[in-house]
């Protein structure tokens, strides 16, 4: 997960990146040549999976913690101790329950089973997967923005429709990279069903679901499209 962050923000501070966009060039052969150059991480990650895989789990469990839910929480703990209109005047992460619970706990979860379950597969990906997963990833959050600004769903991220600070788009950075992780998580899932479909019958893949409906249930009540 950070290995395809620090991917990301790499290619798009790249002027040859942005010139490349900027002509239609196609994004995933730019990509290529970067995660080519990841594959000795790739390698050290699986060897350190394979000493220690607790070890491992947990530092997924705390990373996606930290970054989902605590710097936020502390951030808006600090601004409601000071007053400040930010979270007086809108909504922070302390109001959403889905922050609290989803953030906090529910995706936790989801990840550490999503690399447990990526690991006991042990299928090696081709590039073009882990491409394809971070451009839907991408994709999947400028609409997700995109609807927000439209609709008009302020809160202290983005205080103004169509206007995110620095909170807003440091969430956008994490909600990419959760994003792509799952999307190449269910992708992996169907190739490793198509080749042998009881090998993709594990209750790990049941519990992650779960982990994600409950989930976006809590979004959608927070924005009072359910009750």
């Amino acid at each position: 997960m950070f290995a395809i962050a620090r991917l990301c923000r790499r290619l798009l501070a790249s002027p040859s990146t942005r010139a490349a966009v900027g002509k239609g060039t196609d994004l995933r052969e730019r990509l290529e040549p970067a995660l080519a150059r990841l594959e000795p991480y790739r390698d050290r990650a699986l060897l350190f999976a394979e000493e220690r895989p607790t070890a491992l789990l947990f530092l997924v469990a705390f990373a996606t913690y930290f970054f989902a839910f605590l710097v936020n929480a502390l951030g808006s703990a600090f601004l409601e101790w000071r007053h400040d209109p930010l979270v007086l005047h809108y909504r922070d992460t302390l109001d959403f329950t889905s922050a609290i619970i989803g953030d906090g706990f529910l995706i936790p979860v989801a990840n550490v089973l999503v690399v447990a379950q990526l690991f006991e597969w042990r299928r090696v990906p081709r590039q073009r997967e882990i491409v394809a997963a971070i451009v839907f990833g991408a994709a999947l959050t400028l609409a997700v923005h995109a609807y927000q600004s439209f609709n008009a769903l302020v809160n202290w991220t983005m205080p103004t429709p169509g206007s995110w600070n620095l909170l807003g788009y440091t969430h956008a950075l994490f909600m990419w990279t959760e994003l792509s992780l799952l999307a190449f998580f269910w992708s992996q899932a169907a190739l490793v069903a198509r080749l042998d479909p009881r090998a993709a019958l594990h209750p790990r893949l049941l519990f992650v679901g779960l982990c994600l409906v409950i989930f976006l249930r809590l979004l959608l009540a927070d924005y009072g499209y359910i009750s």
